[in-house]
């Protein structure tokens, strides 16, 4: 089995096992509500069969995340790379999805507008279609972010996580970077007053080198010679 079928296995036991803890919890329920012995015995039983269940979906999860650590420290392309990109790519989607809830249900200006003006929250109909929406958005992201963080959740401290987290960071810092350069931004919205690019053109590069060092030091392609390891 290759690393991106043990990917799509155990995000299928992910599921499995939120289906059984979900089912675990409304079994117990039963169990307290239920004043009838042979309805309780029941009860009991299927609660024994559902620990059991999911007691062995958590056994092959652990399996699997073993296995896919192995695939990790051997430097696997997909792993390194792909899985760093994915994940980068859902947090900020994740971030988007929360300053537009903030923005459309409580009127909040994002972050990223700055200083400007104070927003409006939609009309309680409007706003009630809007959080639906943003809820099966987020769950949607969700559900592949679940999928490309195997290993992450349950495992103990690893340094190779510290590397692949800040990949994760520094990209998305990278992307900033090259978004605020003045050609990026005349691209988008015009020419930019002289004083403007001027000044970015100045500060900019400086920035962008710091990211770069950062880069080659502390991401998941310079483990092996990281100082923190000699």
């Amino acid at each position: 089995m290759n690393e991106k079928d043990l990917v799509e296995r155990r995000a299928k036991l992910e599921s499995k096992r939120t289906q059984l803890r979900k089912r675990y919890h409304e079994l117990n329920d039963r169990s307290r509500l239920s004043n009838h012995n042979v309805e309780a015995r029941k009860v009991q039983a299927e609660i024994l069969d559902t620990e059991k269940a999911l007691s062995a979906v958590e056994e092959e999860i652990r399996q699997l995340d073993a296995q896919l650590r192995e695939f990790q420290s051997s430097g696997s392309a997909y792993g390194k790379k792909h899985q760093s990109v994915i994940l980068a790519g859902c947090i900020t989607l994740e971030r988007h999805v929360n300053e537009l809830r903030a923005t459309l249900l409580e009127g909040n200006t994002p972050e990223s507008a700055g200083i400007a003006g104070k927003a409006l929250p939609l009309a309680p109909t409007e706003a009630e279609h809007a959080k639906r929406l943003l809820d099966e958005l987020y769950t949607e992201v969700e559900e592949i972010k679940k999928q490309f963080s195997y290993g992450l959740a349950d495992e103990t401290p690893s340094l190779s996580l510290t590397y692949m987290w800040a990949s994760v960071l520094l990209g998305k810092m990278e992307g900033v970077a090259e978004a605020l350069r003045p050609s990026s931004l005349e691209k988008k919205y015009g020419e930019m007053p002289p004083d403007y690019k001027d000044f970015l053109q100045e500060k900019l590069p400086s920035i962008e080198r710091r990211i770069v060092e950062l880069r080659k030091r502390y991401t998941t392609a310079e483990t092996s010679s990281s100082p923190l390891q000699r």
